[in-house]
């Protein structure tokens, strides 16, 4: 369960650290969950330190996706020497990492023969396996519009014609119509099935859907409810019928499910662990 972003932050968090990158620097920021304490940053090393426009936490390594460059760097979570994948493109748009090593892609144009032209196709998705070798590659004819990558190594993708793709490395993709109106902005698994979210509407994949505000681009799916991140406010619906279970207000940066059931906000440079009422159970300044 991954962390959306929305500028100027980069950020990533697994059920035991969140991780913060200011958009376009080489140094992250570190904090411990779900305690919330801080951790040393950690420094891009190399002789390629790269502005950081993604990142992601694999089982051994970070994986830091560059803004305008072609080189993916996958960073050991503890000493030792960086690896490097070079990329068909160089403008990265998300990505994602599994308990399984897998690190899912998406691109938000064709790759180009030319290495400085971003091209004007409708984008395309790739799975690497954790070798750094392409499992996957999925080019979706109305454009990739999000992604995320289960701890299993499931993989999801919502193209911009209200389609959610759900698969894995070794099959075929599964599309799945949901009926969303405005604008495609997130899709995340969630321990009770699949929710995909446009500017005004929430869907579960194969069930209910909910006006909600989704302008954000950010979703976050826990057991039995999933919170969608709007223009001003982060909404917590519960997971079956999508009533409304809290409104919290203020536009999130970042959303994430913890293990125990509750919900990671990062508002405002604050961080917030709330149970799904909206009751705050932990709050700090990052």
């Amino acid at each position: 369960m991954a962390v959306a972003t929305a500028a100027p932050l980069s950020i990533t968090a697994t059920d035991r650290s969140l991780l913060i990158a200011a958009t376009k620097e080489p140094v992250i920021s570190t904090w411990s969950l779900p305690a919330l304490t801080p951790g040393p940053p950690l420094r891009l090393v190399g002789a390629d330190r790269p502005r950081i426009a993604g990142l992601c936490v694999g089982p051994t390594e970070l994986v830091v996706a560059p803004d305008w460059s072609p080189i993916l760097q996958l960073h050991p979570r503890r000493d030792g020497t960086p690896r490097a994948v070079t990329l068909p493109t160089k403008r990265t748009g998300a990505v994602r990492c599994s308990a399984a090593g897998l690190v899912l892609l998406a691109f938000p144009d064709q790759p180009s023969t030319d290495p400085d032209a971003a091209g004007t196709g409708p984008g395309i998705v790739i799975l690497l396996g954790p070798d750094g070798a392409e499992r996957k590659r999925h080019t979706p004819a109305a454009g990739a519009a999000a992604i995320d990558l289960a701890s299993d190594g499931r993989l999801a993708l919502l193209d911009n014609a209200q389609t959610v793709w759900i698969g894995t490395a070794e099959g075929e993709l599964e599309a799945v119509p949901v009926a969303l109106s405005g604008k495609p902005r997130a899709v995340a698994f969630g321990p009770t099935g699949v929710f995909a979210s446009s500017t005004d509407t929430t869907c579960r994949v194969g069930g209910a859907c909910a006006a909600v505000d989704g302008g954000a681009g950010l979703l976050a799916a826990g057991q039995g409810w999933v919170a969608v991140g709007g223009f001003d406010a982060t909404t917590v619906l519960d997971a079956e019928h999508l009533s409304v279970r809290a409104t919290l207000p203020g536009r999130p940066a970042g959303l994430h499910a913890l293990a125990d059931g509750t919900l990671l906000r990062i508002v405002d440079r604050a961080a917030t662990i709330l149970d799904p009422s909206g009751t705050i159970v932990r709050e700090v300044e990052l």
